[in-house]
């Protein structure tokens, strides 16, 4: 059965601001991975820069199965 998954519009604005702070959060640690000198903060840097990218992706695909958004 194929089932849109219906939110309030409240939920909507939610789930498009937390994409769009993710994003926001990816730039800036990339700036400041740029600027970093010791290695082990730029893998730590890395490390929450890939966190976030899956936060998102994860987010974008829940949207889109569930035809969020469109």
């Amino acid at each position: 059965m194929d089932q849109k998954t219906e939110l309030a519009a409240h939920e909507t604005t939610e789930l498009h601001e937390i994409i769009k702070s993710l994003t926001t959060e990816v730039k800036v640690l990339q700036q400041y991975s740029q600027l970093a000198k010791e290695q082990q903060t730029k893998s730590l840097i890395t490390n929450a820069i890939n966190v976030k990218q899956n936060q998102r992706g994860e987010l974008e695909q829940f949207i889109k199965a569930k035809g969020i958004l469109q």
